[in-house]
């Protein structure tokens, strides 16, 4: 294996950890309805991926590219309205904290992200 190869391996290693860890919190979010506490824990993690996506998919082939920019896009858009959102109500940890975004999360995407090397 290439260091290339092993470095896109470890970034696609790391993007599944931090997915997976995003489900959790945002399944913990609705749990709990909808509470400030785990939506800011939300916006956290998705700001780390958001980080290792522009610093890794360059690195990788085009599919893998597309596929990236797809879920930047997500997570920029979804983070701008989380912003604002907060920005506006200042919530508490104990808050409800909900806002619309029409920008749906590329589930396809991801699947085809990180099947691309995690086989």
């Amino acid at each position: 294996m290439t260091q290339r190869s092993q470095g896109n391996l470890n970034f696609l290693k790391e993007l599944n950890l931090l997915l997976e860890y995003s489900d959790k919190i945002y399944s913990s979010y609705l749990e709990s309805n909808k509470l400030f506490l785990y939506a800011k824990i939300l916006y956290d993690t998705n700001q780390r991926i958001l980080k290792l996506l522009l610093s890794n998919a360059y690195n990788c082939d085009e599919a893998v590219q597309k596929d990236a920019t797809e879920l930047m896009f997500h997570l920029d858009v979804w983070s701008a309205i989380w912003m604002e959102t907060a920005e506006a109500k200042k919530p508490t940890l104990k808050d409800v904290f909900v806002f619309d975004n029409d920008v749906n999360f590329p589930k396809e995407s991801v699947e085809r992200l990180l099947s691309s090397g995690l086989n």
